[in-house]
């Protein structure tokens, strides 16, 4: 939980220039909206030792697709995803600039 909510302050710090919000509750911990782009962008913060993770996942890439946001998660080790989402560790979140950096990545 400690290194998830460092995580979460990583982003918030990142994206400050972005309307981001995180939730609680729902199978994602952020979105990020980048209104002039017409962008959204929907993330999970994950620890590779969650064992729902692939539930997750799905869930994620499912809300994603209802509200045309691109889906994307971020972990603490690099773990390539057997699924259809990027995902980031933290070290290459360091290299991000921008939400649209992210979205070249995919």
């Amino acid at each position: 939980a400690i290194a998830k909510s460092k995580l979460m302050q990583k982003i918030f710090r990142k994206f400050t220039r972005c309307h981001i919000t995180t939730v609680k509750k729902a199978p994602f911990d952020f979105v990020i909206t980048v209104p002039e782009e017409k962008m959204r962008i929907i993330g999970g913060v994950a620890n590779n030792k969650e064992q729902e993770l692939n539930k997750r996942v799905d869930e994620i890439l499912s809300v994603s697709r209802v509200v045309r946001a691109h889906p994307i998660l971020i972990t603490e080790e690099r773990e390539p995803s057997k699924k259809d989402i990027l995902c980031i560790c933290k070290e290459e979140l360091s290299k991000i600039k921008s939400p649209e950096d992210l979205i070249s990545q995919l």
